[in-house]
């Protein structure tokens, strides 16, 4: 029987075995020239790393990491410049004016010009968030009252600056001149005892109205017993706002100054 037969016959007894399967060896084969670089040898058995290297690769993989979280940064539109967030505010704030003057049926074109007159007599003062829009509209109608109640504001304060005044506290501007005379002389009254009443009512403006101004001393002499309370106010006029007793109109709606009893 032939060699290359699957079975062969057992010579004692005759009968036919199964032969065992040849097992097929992979013939060995000349390293390649991948395997042959140490790349290749590194990829086919990688020696254990030190606890320097070990390190190094976290630093490096680190780095890339943060590199990568960067470049969404770096891909992003630069920051618009608060210059030019004011003047989108400006122009929001425009609008709702311009809106609201439309609600209360006055001329929209009127009432345009009448803000530009008022960003020119008063830079910076149209803002939301110190009056309400129909109340800017009052005053974009009427620029010339405002102009005559800002040369009486600094009759009554000679000494302080009555444009940021009304700024910090455009509400002033609503009163009629008969009412802001009244005003001014119960302050003068109030703080006659003062060195420098122009001083006080320019770092606090809601000062200028006197039932705020008379509840702010009624305060200071229950907190500071035995001391003047004109002398404390004028030795620091931010005396409320820091101790917290009076609040800076903080919105248009609800910012009104208010003192603890």
């Amino acid at each position: 029987m032939r060699a290359s037969s699957r079975a062969s016959l057992c010579r004692p007894c005759g009968l036919a075995l199964a032969r065992p399967p040849r097992v097929l060896r992979r013939p060995r084969s000349t390293p390649s020239a991948a395997s042959a670089s140490p790349e290749g040898a590194g990829a086919a058995a990688a020696a254990p790393l030190t606890a320097q290297q070990e390190e190094d690769r976290f630093h490096e993989a680190y780095a890339k990491a943060f590199t990568v979280s960067q470049l969404y940064n770096v891909n992003r539109p630069p920051p618009v410049p608060l210059t030019e967030y004011e003047q989108r505010r400006k122009r929001r704030d425009a609008e709702e004016i311009l809106a609201a003057a439309k609600k209360q049926g006055k001329a929209q074109d009127a009432v345009k010009e009448g803000l530009q007159q008022l960003e020119a007599l008063l830079p910076d003062i149209v803002d939301l968030n110190r009056m309400r829009a129909r109340d800017w509209v009052g005053l974009a109608l009427d620029v010339n009252g405002v102009a005559a109640k800002l040369i009486l504001l600094k009759t009554l304060y000679p000494n302080a600056d009555v444009f940021s005044m009304v700024t910090l506290r455009p509400k002033t501007l609503l009163q009629s001149e008969a009412a802001m005379q009244a005003d001014g002389g119960e302050v003068l009254r109030l703080l006659s005892k003062a060195k420098d009443v122009c001083a006080i009512v320019q770092a606090v403006p809601e000062l200028t109205d006197p039932t705020q101004l008379g509840r702010s001393l009624v305060w200071l002499r229950a907190a500071f017993p035995g001391q003047d309370p004109v002398a404390l106010l004028q030795e620091n006029p931010l005396i409320l706002r820091n101790i917290g007793e009076s609040n800076v109109e903080d919105s248009a709606e609800y910012g009104e100054m208010t003192t603890k009893d």
